[in-house]
C-alpha cells in the first residue's frame, strides 16, 4: 500500500510550535435542425435526460487543485511547494501529488502559524481508500483526537486535532478526504478554539471544489 504521509509532513508543524525560530529551516455553429410538422411520439424521461455515468477515476493536475494564496487571508506567503512524501516500503511507484506550505509573511501576525495543503492522485479508488485508512491509523498512533466530519466536504473524510506539546490552546487541525481516486488534505497549526475545526474546514472545502470540477 502507498500511504499518503500528510501526518509525517505535518509533524514539522508540531515542531514549529515549540521551536518557531526553526520554521524557515524546517520548512507552491450551424443552423438549428428542422422542426417536424407531423405528430411525433413523446420520448420518455430517460430518453430526454440520459443518466450520466460517473467516472471511475479522475486525473486532476495536482499543483492546480491545492490551496492558493488567494484562498487564505492576507498576510501569508508560500514557504515551500513540491511533490509530497509517500511511503513506498511496500513497493510500487508513488502517485502524482503536490504539497504546499504557507507561513506568515515577514513576521506579520496571522491566526495560523502554518497552513499546509496537499493532494495525491492514485491509480484507482481502492488504493485511495487504503491511503485514507492509513492516515487514520497514523493519527491514532499519534494520539490525535478525532472530530466530527465537515458538512458537505466528502462522504469519506477524517478530521483530527493533535494538541501541541508544551503550548496550551494550540494544535494541528488535519482534515483528509477522498474523492474517487484522489486524496486531499489540509492542515493548519494555530489556536484551537470554538471555531475549529470548522474554520480549517472552509479551506478544505475550497480545495475540494477544485478537485470536484475535474469530475
Amino acid at each position: 500500500m502507498l500511504a499518503f504521509l500528510g501526518v509525517g509532513t505535518l509533524a514539522v508543524l508540531a515542531l514549529a510550535v515549540c521551536f518557531p525560530e526553526q520554521l524557515e529551516l524546517r520548512l507552491h455553429g450551424g443552423p438549428p435542425p428542422p422542426v417536424a410538422t407531423t405528430a411525433q411520439p413523446v420520448p420518455n424521461a430517460s430518453a430526454l435526460s440520459p443518466a450520466r455515468t460517473p467516472p471511475a477515476t479522475i486525473s486532476p493536475e495536482p499543483a492546480a487543485v491545492v490551496l492558493r494564496l488567494t484562498d487564505l487571508p492576507d498576510g501569508y506567503r508560500v514557504l515551500k511547494a513540491g511533490p509530497p512524501v509517500f511511503d513506498t516500503a511496500a513497493g510500487g511507484s508513488p502517485p502524482d501529488g503536490w504539497d504546499v506550505v504557507f507561513a506568515p509573511d515577514g513576521g506579520r501576525r496571522t491566526e495560523y502559524l502554518l497552513v499546509e495543503s496537499a493532494v495525491a492522485v492514485y491509480a484507482d479508488v481502492a488504493t485511495a481508500e487504503a491511503a485514507l485508512e492509513g492516515e487514520n491509523t497514523a493519527e491514532r498512533a499519534a494520539h490525535a483526537i478525532q472530530s466530527p466530519p465537515i458538512p458537505g466536504l466528502a462522504s469519506r473524510q477524517a478530521v483530527w486535532i493533535e494538541p501541541a506539546p508544551d503550548r496550551p490552546g494550540y494544535g494541528i487541525v488535519r482534515i483528509t478526504w477522498q474523492e474517487l481516486n484522489v486524496v486531499g488534505q489540509v492542515g493548519a497549526l494555530g489556536p484551537i478554539g470554538w471555531s475549529e475545526p470548522q474554520q480549517t474546514g472552509t479551506l478544505a472545502m475550497a480545495q475540494q471544489r477544485r478537485i470536484s470540477t475535474t469530475i
